[in-house]
């Protein structure tokens, strides 16, 4: 048995790549250099965290919505980051 535990965290609520870059949009200011492509062998349509495990011996319950977590993010990476231009 392995020495350490694997959980996967998230909110158990898919959202679309492109919905997330213009979350990330709004959230920074700034727009995403985009460049679609077509799926590569692999991609999967739809994926989201199976939070169960880190329910059960964690109590993990998520309660913070990703726009706001997002700008929490961005606020704490423009002032810790060394380039605040981000």
């Amino acid at each position: 048995m392995a020495p350490f535990e694997v959980f996967n965290l998230g909110n158990s609520n898919p959202v679309r790549l492109t919905e997330l870059v213009e979350l990330l949009e709004r959230t920074t200011g700034r727009k995403a250099l985009r460049d679609p492509k077509p799926a590569q062998p692999g991609d999967v349509p739809l994926t989201w965290a199976d939070i169960s495990k880190a329910s059960r011996l964690l109590g993990y319950r998520p309660a913070t919505r990703l726009e706001d977590g997002l700008k929490q993010f961005v606020e704490w990476y423009r002032t810790t980051s060394p380039d605040r231009r981000a």
